[in-house]
């Protein structure tokens, strides 16, 4: 059997981390197993769906590396005809019939329970209510009684049996004619070819509904794999109350696609103690038996640090990224300087943000000091030293890599006496504006000899000024 998966959104909001794993979950066994993946947008809720929503989740998924085989993406909005031509033939078949109550029928008898403590469950006895003329009308599927039963066998869960009593007869189709979730599901799962439905486990309950559709039509029902949820690390339910939890939020903090990517593969789904895995390697490795029924919780630091691993490890996919923050920030850098912003600060940086606030002093015209280490280090006790370093950086010509930086300072302290721990934090202040840096050998060279003689120029002007400059 060729494998066939699919990822369904409905572009009513952002592609949350949780529909990205699915979608992603499903591409990664279809190309394990030499199969097909297909996208189809779930859009049939017209009050609910924004063409907004419909744009970012393709551009999440592509940036993601989660590409589609299929150039026509299936949209359930322009296909109402084919799920009335299902419909009527369960109709037909009197496994549907038509149902006039209104929403406001639907809620007089729900409140009517809610009163006498009842459990509300729509009632087949109540489909012609309102019934008259040209009224509009829905179309429910007729689930069997008597005590039947829809067996459900996961693949990751195993077998979970639904009592047809406990499920009510669904609407499947609107009085606008329009379909709902699970019977245009069923039937686009079907009419694709779907093998295997890979989805979240909050779908598990529309499971049995779907069968039933597909085994009324005498159509082929796929295996289902129902995913455990993605947890808060309070364990409560992910969502925007906890920070970013939308692909396109992870993008704009300056996480890589592929780091996002490797974090989200290993949320419910291990492979020995690997950690780290490219997009080819997850495909290769990727399989059913890896999965958990447990839930995962997300783990921010943990993400941060796979992207961390992401940016040392491969750099031909940031440096344009880099480039984009560093002109956010109004600084034009060339991919060779941006080259050398990403050598220099690889090993400090989580994100592509960071990497580019940390490395924005290099290319602006003039240091930006934070105040406390402008008063700290650039004052008249370290004039001396900030002189000195400016002296023997001046004498350098101007041009000058780590080792040349190094032996500069080395002059200095030789013939000063000062230790260079007298003159590293002050030089660091002054041609970064911060404490914290990469190393200052480093720093300097990065900077080039003209730059990092300017900068201590200033600094030493500022020193005699009292700070006033």
């Amino acid at each position: 059997m060729s494998v066939k998966t699919r990822f369904a959104p409905s572009p009513t909001g952002s592609l949350h981390i949780g529909g990205a794993r699915t979608a992603l979950f499903n591409r990664l066994f279809a190309r394990r197993h030499g199969g097909e993946f297909i996208l189809r947008i779930e859009d049939t809720d017209a009050g609910r769906s924004d063409e907004k929503f419909f744009s970012e989740i393709m551009d999440s998924l592509r940036w993601l590396g989660i590409e589609w085989d299929d150039d026509q993406t299936l949209r359930q909005s322009e296909r109402p005809d084919i799920y009335r031509e299902y419909a009527d033939e369960l109709l037909a078949s009197d496994d549907a019939f038509r149902c006039w109550m209104t929403p406001e029928d639907i809620e007089e008898e729900r409140r009517f329970c809610k009163e006498h403590g009842k459990i509300f469950r729509y009632n087949r006895d109540w489909a012609e209510r309102g019934k008259k003329d040209g009224a509009p009308f829905a179309l429910r599927f007729a689930v069997p009684r008597d005590g039947a039963t829809v067996a459900v066998d996961d693949k990751l869960r195993g077998k979970t049996a639904f009592e047809t009593d406990d499920i009510e007869d669904f609407v499947i189709l609107r009085p606008d004619g329009m379909p709902t979730y699970n019977f245009a599901c069923a039937i686009d799962d079907a009419l694709s070819g779907i093998t295997h439905v890979i989805r979240g486990d909050e779908h598990l309950v529309n499971t049995p509904k779907q069968i039933l559709i597909l085994r009324a039509l005498n159509l082929p029902v796929p295996d289902f794999v129902h995913l455990p949820v993605i947890l808060a690390p309070d364990g409560s339910k992910l969502s925007k109350r906890h920070g970013a939890v939308s692909v396109a939020d992870f993008r704009k903090r300056g996480m890589l696609p592929s780091a996002l990517a490797n974090y989200i593969a290993r949320l419910g789904w291990s492979c020995g103690d690997e950690e780290i895995f490219t997009m080819a390697e997850l495909e290769e490795k990727f399989d059913l038996g890896g999965l958990g029924t447990s839930p995962s919780h997300f783990d921010e630091k943990k993400m941060l640090w796979v992207n961390g691993v992401h940016i040392r490890e491969g750099k031909t996919d940031i440096i344009e990224p880099l480039r984009r923050e560093f002109a956010d920030m109004g600084l034009d850098v060339s991919p060779a300087d941006a080259e050398k912003a990403f050598s220099l600060l690889k090993e400090r940086a989580e994100t592509v943000v960071e990497m580019a606030e940390k490395g924005a002093f290099l290319f602006r015209d003039e240091v930006e000091f934070d105040a406390a280490a402008r008063e700290k280090f650039i004052n008249g006790e370290t004039l001396p030293a900030l002189e000195a370093v400016l002296g023997a950086f001046s004498a350098s010509g101007g041009g000058f890599d780590a080792d040349g930086v190094k032996a500069a300072l080395s002059s200095v302290t030789e013939k000063t006496g000062m230790k260079l721990k007298q003159l590293a934090q002050p030089l660091r202040v002054a041609l970064t504006g911060r404490t914290e840096s990469p190393g200052i050998f480093e720093v300097a060279a990065a900077l080039g000899g003209e730059k990092a003689v300017r900068r201590v120029e200033r600094a030493v002007n500022i020193a005699k000024s009292g700070g006033r400059q």
